[in-house]
C-alpha cells in the first residue's frame, strides 16, 4: 500500500477531540428522480448527484453545515440538445437532529438556501435525415432560472469513531424557481473531522 492511503486510514481512525471542537466535512453521491418541472422531467432521464459540505456539532445531538449540491441528468433517447446536460445546483444551510448514544445513529434534517436550474434548448428529429437544431424542430427553450429552496432528509449514520462515519439519506428539495422545482432522491456518503 502506498504511504498516502495508508496515512489517510490511520488519520481516519484516530481517537478524535471532544466533539463539537472540529470542522467535519461531508461527501456524498446519488441518485436524483424528477417530478416537477414538466418540461425536465419528459425530457431528461433520473440524475445524479454530489454534495460536499462543511459544519460542526453544535450538542451531542444537533448540528449544522452549509454544502452545495449539484444533480446532472442525461436528455431521453430521441431527442437532442444544443448543450450540455440539465443541472441543478442547490447552495444550502442545513441543520441535523440525530439520535444520541446510538449505534447506527437515526437523523432529520433540514436545509434552507437558494436553487439554480439549467436546461439547454431539446429538439427532435423528424427524420434521421435532417440536420440538428432545426428551429421548427424545437421541444423546449433552454432554460436558466433561480429562487429560494428547502430541503428535508432523513437517514442513517454510523460512526467508525469519533473523527469518521458513512452515513445514507434519502432526499426530498424543492424551490421557487419558475417553474417551481420538486426532486427527490437517496444518497450516501462519508463524513470526517478535519
Amino acid at each position: 500500500m502506498s504511504k498516502l492511503p495508508r496515512l489517510f486510514l490511520i488519520w481516519a481512525f484516530l481517537p478524535s477531540p471532544v466533539a463539537g471542537e472540529d470542522l467535519i466535512m461531508h461527501f456524498n453521491f446519488g441518485v436524483t428522480g424528477l417530478s416537477v418541472p414538466a418540461v425536465v422531467k419528459e425530457y431528461w432521464h433520473e440524475g445524479v448527484n454530489f454534495r460536499a459540505a462543511i459544519g460542526t456539532e453544535i450538542t451531542p445531538t444537533w448540528a449544522f453545515n452549509i454544502g452545495l449540491t449539484h444533480h446532472t441528468f442525461d436528455f431521453r433517447s430521441g431527442y437532442e440538445v444544443a448543450g450540455e446536460k440539465a443541472s441543478i445546483n442547490l447552495l444550502m444551510l442545513r441543520f441535523e437532529r440525530r439520535t444520541a448514544d446510538r449505534q447506527p445513529a437515526f437523523y432529520f434534517a433540514g436545509a434552507a438556501g437558494l436553487a439554480l436550474l439549467r436546461t439547454p434548448s431539446v429538439f427532435v428529429r423528424s427524420s434521421p435525415q435532417e440536420p440538428p437544431f432545426q428551429p421548427k424542430n424545437l421541444c423546449a427553450q433552454a432554460l436558466q432560472t433561480a429562487g429560494a429552496a428547502v430541503e428535508a432528509s432523513f437517514g442513517t449514520d454510523f460512526s467508525l469513531n469519533r473523527r469518521s462515519g458513512l452515513f445514507g439519506e434519502t432526499f426530498l428539495s424543492t424551490a421557487s424557481t419558475h417553474p417551481r422545482l420538486l426532486i427527490g432522491g437517496i444518497r450516501a456518503g462519508i463524513r470526517f473531522a478535519i
